[in-house]
């Protein structure tokens, strides 16, 4: 098994044996290292940790006395070794000599290893490019009677001197050979060994001087600023567009460490880093630039940026309240605790996992960023958690090979640094030396490198000039005289690994052995073309550019028929990537152009353009930069098929997902709100999410392809003139069959870095007109933790759980069948596929009435196979949670069969709907301009000392979705009359008789109830016995006195009612709705239901329902009871009574999607209105309403 490496911080150098001048050379770096007046920090006084940046647990609290370092006032000097023997020649300035001339003339002024202390003034210029370049000036090009600080009037030829410095000292090394003035050393053997920094052909023995050091952390780790501390470099304001790459040499005690930086783009103003893409933080990106035999620099922030990871608690002073207090200090400290568990899980110990699929045999020195302000006690709190839980993931992955070493200490330390008070930096450069000099952790550092080393590097160094990449077929016939093939790989592997050139070939990997690459800037710039935020509008621009090209040529460069599906939406946001997409942004760039030119000179076949596309596409799906959806056909420029890859680019996601973007509560009624789940109990991979999403993404576009046959379903009646509620609900006023037919067309996909946002159109024809409606359904999938802002039911989560959650919104009526059938139960499939091999994962369901009517954090669950079994294996109808919601078995499972009609129970009601008839009443609204009624609708007596009648509001009042008349009496209609039909009782005549006029006297659409009161005033002077009521007929006033005489019959109010209890609607049927406009049914009926649930709308964002509605003129109810029952239209208003004949409600609507299901008015809205109305009707001084005219 592999242990981590433990670093005796005061025994670093020791290790092995080396050369005299690196030991000398180390030794006078490290009293150099920790004599800068007092101001280190010596935390461990038994000498075991004397050096500053390790926390220890007796001597943590000496950080708060640290005094503040002022930043220097001149930059810091680079060491003299940085600077090579061309750039001397070429500077004015006398040189000090080499480093050996250095030492052995002033010994004690300028030691080994660190800057020298020669500064030369200098001015900004002009140029925004000069002005990034503020550096260090090399010592070497000080003269060598200089002073401390000289003047730029007295420096021999400055300006020109320091432009070349400046451009030196900040240029990548990729762009340079660099000479290294290191002396020559003992070799291993008898000879004379050369370090390879400077190795020639004619030397026969040389040794490796070189280390690939690598930054990694996640995004918004300052790992850049890391890299120029340990440099000694002041920080340059660098802004980057695209993708960038890093690359500083930094020479100490002999040893050349290359330090590898890859950057993303800077962010824009206004923009949180959070909020954007930062595809240089990405692991896929980053891996990229892995190797063996390298160390990596893990850098964390403490978790400074994650709001949970610290402990919030109220709490009371009482006494009586101690112990509670104490019970919820404790709960904070363990939620705390378990945020900050699962961040260092997911930036430190993924970070690991990555290292070690990616380069094994190397070394991870885990380095925390201490912020400004955080308690000493809390750093204490995070480094050891951090310590602990590096512990157990070695532990837990002991006897894997691949494993890296791990750099901790003995005395559980970890390695810290602040850069405004510059601690710990010089600890991180003692330790990188003393990891380098340890014998146990890199084998090829101050080995004899592998023979033919030199002869490989000199060449590729010299074909780099003209050539990025190359394959490796043409290296090895140019060296096969000297060097066979598999001496050729091994070398170019060992290059690879210390930093020289790119080399990802493999035993398994024929194309990616077959190149490698010269320049890793080229390799980065390959990158930008296709790493970038405006990914899509960059296609669509070089799409045009490239067809404008190629008009005069068969050659066209189409877009992707899945990527054209998925990203066409206006608001889709989905980083997709035909191959042909990626070869075309290639080929519209003329570096690329050229190297693919430069390339195919050096192969005789002259294809080596597509070729080499090719190899970058494998190169960028191998390290998981592009995740393949895989092949598919499509038709080419010529109308021939043939193969098509469509990617997605997981690191142009967004980071967060916005808070509000999704709710789990529904504002209509005929809608509900579904969640499936599943639970990780031991935490999910990292890279689970993208692998959900490609695997998600490209089943929803084979789900839109498909079109099924159209099987319509015979409704047992037709839906009921009802209030405009919704866009949707207008759309579905009718019922419509149960299949859909394609193609399902896709409104937009929006991805985040751990979500996805759909939705989906269906089609589906109407049973009557047979014209084409579509059903919207909205999908939220995501992976969230215990204190995630969109986490259900995570009460029940503890520790690293983690959860995949699957919620949609849609149409509710027959067993959610649109909302299954338009999308939810592909998207539900797909998921469980890509989690199906996956171990300690638990399917669950969420109670969907958990979710509209509480926090949504405290949900009650189902297993998925509790409720399969009920739905399918038992039959039974409902489920019911632990907080006591019923709901419907197949509406969870989408077992979506439609039940044909509703059969009431056998025993007879309490009251006879006989008794009821005198009581319902029949509403009719005349338009005098055009003689006719036009609505109808019914309603009862509720009061019949004033004369009230109750009605459904959409009758009488004008609720047209976003019209400018919305809420007008009447339906604004000028001079309108309402006429009240009863049944007359002295006679047998069963059709109603039009008796009354009515005025409006309360209504309160404006709060969307879809109710109001009707007053009788008048009296016509005989009954009217006809389809029409006509405005002939002379009418008399009714008063109070009057009214009595009148021997009205009334219906009582009850608020109370119960789950599947049965209930009757009575109303007066206008059959399909068209005879109403030709003449007015008279003759009441009832249908027969029971009450399935009550709704209450959720309005999240705290507006009331009535600034709602009067601000966007919409209907949207804030309480409906929902039943089970027929539809019939004419019967809007009509009393829906239980067996004791007392109302409680009144028909409001009808469902867009099931005619057997329709929506109340309860009757504690109802007796709240008649309070108002009664009120009006008892002032002295009551006046009619004046009606509006239009």
């Amino acid at each position: 098994g592999r242990t981590p490496l433990r670093m005796p911080w005061a025994q670093r150098g020791s290790s092995r044996e080396v050369s005299r001048q690196r030991n000398d050379s180390y030794d006078a770096g490290r009293q150099r290292f920790d004599s800068r007046d007092g101001r280190d920090i010596y935390l461990n006084d038994e000498g075991h940790g004397a050096s500053m940046g390790i926390f220890s647990s007796d001597h943590i609290t000496q950080l708060q006395a640290l005094p503040a370092v002022p930043p220097p006032t001149m930059p810091g000097m680079a060491p003299i070794h940085e600077v090579s023997s061309g750039r001397l020649e070429s500077a004015t300035a006398t040189p000090l000599g080499t480093e050996i001339e250095v030492l052995q003339q002033q010994p004690n002024n300028l030691p080994p290893a660190t800057s020298a202390e020669a500064f030369i003034e200098y001015e900004f210029y002009d140029d925004e490019d000069e002005k990034a370049r503020k550096e260090e000036i090399p010592a070497s090009l000080v003269p060598p009677d200089a002073d401390l600080k000289v003047q730029k009037a007295d420096a021999p030829d400055v300006e020109s001197m320091l432009l070349r410095a400046a451009h030196e000292t900040i240029t990548d090394i990729d762009q340079q050979e660099i000479d290294y003035p290191v002396p020559k050393r003992k070799g291993k053997s008898d000879g004379s060994s050369v370090p390879l920094s400077q190795a020639k052909r004619s030397d026969t023995l040389v040794h490796n001087d070189m280390l690939k050091t690598v930054m990694v952390g996640s995004v918004g780790h300052e790992k850049s600023a890391l890299s120029r501390a340990i440099r000694e470099t002041p920080k340059r304001n660098k802004k980057r567009t695209t993708i960038g790459l890093d690359v500083h040499n930094w020479s100490v005690a002999g040893m050349n460490f290359h330090l590898w930086d890859v950057q993303g783009a800077t962010t824009s103003p206004g923009w949180s880093s959070d909020n954007v893409p930062n595809f240089g933080a990405h692991p896929s990106t980053q891996s990229l630039f892995f190797s063996d035999e390298s160390l990596y620099l893990l850098v964390w922030d403490l978790a400074c940026h994650n709001p949970h990871v610290n402990p919030v608690f109220d709490y009371d002073s009482d006494e009586e309240d101690e112990f509670v207090n104490e019970y919820a200090k404790e709960q904070a400290v363990a939620e705390a605790d378990r945020a900050l568990q699962e961040d260092i899980a997911t930036r430190v110990l993924g970070w690991v996992d990555r290292i070690a699929q990616r380069a094994p045999g190397s070394a991870v020195l885990p380095v925390a960023l201490i912020p400004d302000g955080m308690e000493s006690s809390e750093i204490k709190r995070r480094c050891s958690k951090m310590f602990e839980m590096l512990e157990s993931h070695i532990k837990w992955n002991d006897g894997k090979s691949a494993m890296p070493n791990i750099v901790l200490d003995d005395s559980k330390n970890v390695l810290c640094v602040n850069f405004t008070q510059s601690m710990g930096i010089k600890q991180i450069q003692e330790t990188i030396v003393a990891i380098a000099e340890s014998g146990s952790v890199f084998g090829n550092l101050d080995a004899t490198v592998p023979p033919g080393t030199v002869e490989v590097l000199e060449y590729t160094r010299r074909v780099k000039r003209d050539h990025k990449l190359i394959r490796l077929d043409h290296v090895v016939g140019e060296l096969s005289d000297s060097i066979p093939m598999q001496q050729v790989v091994k070398v170019l592997r060992f290059l690879s690994s210390v930093g020289e050139i790119l080399y990802f070939g493999t035993e398994e990997e024929d194309i990616l052995s077959s190149f490698v690459i010269l320049s890793r800037q080229w390799l980065v710039s390959a990158l930008s073309c296709i790493l970038r935020n405006d990914l899509r509008r960059d296609i669509a621009d070089a799409r045009k550019f490239m067809n404008m090209q190629c008009i005069y040529s068969h050659a066209q460069f189409k877009e992707n028929e899945v990527t054209k599906v998925l990203t066409n939406g206006a608001a889709s946001s989905c980083p997709l990537l035909s191959d042909d997409d990626a070869k075309m942004l290639w080929n519209e760039m003329s570096f690329m152009r050229e190297a693919a030119d430069q390339y195919s000179q050096l192969n005789e076949s002259g294809t080596t353009g597509p070729t080499m596309f090719h190899f970058l596409e494998h190169l960028l799906v191998s390290f998981g930069v592009l995740l393949p959806f895989g092949q598919s056909e499509v038709q080419n420029s010529a109308g021939l098929n043939k193969s098509s890859e469509v990617f997605l680019v997981p690191s142009l996601l967004s980071q967060n997902v916005p808070s509000d973007i999704w709710g789990f509560r529904s504002t209509e009624s005929w809608t509900t709100t579904l969640c499936h789940s599943w639970l990780f109990r031991d935490g999910a991979p990292s890279d689970l999410f993208e692998n959900i999403a490609v695997s998600l993404l490209r089943d929803l576009y084979d789900f839109s392809q498909k079109s099924s046959p159209v099987e319509s379903t015979e409704p047992s009646s037709v839906g009921h003139k009802a209030p405009i509620g919704s866009d949707a609900a207008q759309e579905f006023s009718k019922p419509s069959c149960t299949q859909s037919i394609g193609p399902v067309r896709i409104q937009h996909v929006i991805c985040w870095r751990s979500s996805i946002l759909l939705k989906i159109g269906t089609i589906f024809p109407d049973q009557k007109s047979g014209e084409m409606r579509e059903s919207f359904v909205e999908i939220f999938i995501t992976i969230v933790d215990q204190n995630s802002t969109h986490c259900v039911a995570s009460d029940a989560m503890r520790g690293s759980m983690q959860r995949v959650i699957v919620s949609g919104k849609g149409q509710s009526g027959w067993n959610g069948l649109k909302l299954f059938k338009g999308g939810y139960q592909a998207v539900l499939d797909s998921v469980q596929s890509s989690l199906s091999s996956l171990n300690n994962v638990n399917r669950q369901i969420v109670c969907p009435d958990c979710l509209a009517r509480g926090n949504p954090r405290r949900a009650s669950t189902w297993a998925w196979d509790e409720v399969a079994a009920a739905a399918e294996e038992r039959r039974e109808s409902t489920i019911v949670c632990r907080r006591g919601h019923r709901v419907s078995s197949n509406l969870l499972c989408g077992i979506c069969n439609i039940e044909s009609q509703v059969v009431p129970p056998d025993f007879p009601p309490t009251k006879p709907a006989q008794e009821l008839l005198p009581s319902v009443v029949l509403i009719g609204l005349w338009d005098p301009k055009e003689r006719r009624v036009r609505s109808v609708g019914s309603g009862f007596v509720a009061d019949k000392k004033f004369g009230l009648v109750v009605t459904a509001g959409h009758v009488v009042v004008n609720m047209e979705e976003r019209s400018c008349h919305f809420g007008a009496p009447y339906l604004g209609i000028p001079d309108a009359k309402l006429f009240i039909g009863v049944l007359p009782q002295e006679s047998e005549n069963k059709n109603a008789v039009w008796r009354y006029c009515a005025e409006i006297l309360a209504d309160d659409v404006g709060s969307n109830v879809d109710a109001c009161v009707l007053r009788i005033r008048t009296k016509l002077k005989s009954d009217v016995d006809s389809e029409q009521p006509g405005c002939d007929t002379p009418e008399e006033l009714l008063d109070m006195g009057l009214m009595r005489g009148e021997r009205l019959a009334k219906l009582k109010l009850e608020t109370v009612f119960e789950l599947e209890q049965w209930v009757r609607i009575i109303g007066y049927s206008q059959g399909d709705g068209k005879e109403a406009r030709q003449r007015v049914i008279r003759s009441p009926d009832l249908a027969r239901g029971y009450v399935v649930r009550m709704f209450s709308a959720n309005f999240s964002d705290g507006s009331s329902s009535s600034s709602d509605s009067e601000s966007r003129r919409t209907f949207s109810p804030r309480e409906e009871i929902v039943v089970r029952c027929p539809t019939i239209v004419g019967h809007s208003g009509g009393p829906c009574v239980n067996d004791e004949g007392t109302v409680v409600g009144i028909l409001s609507r009808a469902d867009p999607t099931d005619p057997h299901r329709c929506y109340l008015v309860p009757a504690a809205q109802l007796r709240q209105l008649l309070k108002r109305a009664k009120k009006l009707c008892s002032q002295p001084f009551y006046t009619t309403t004046m009606r509006n005219t239009m």
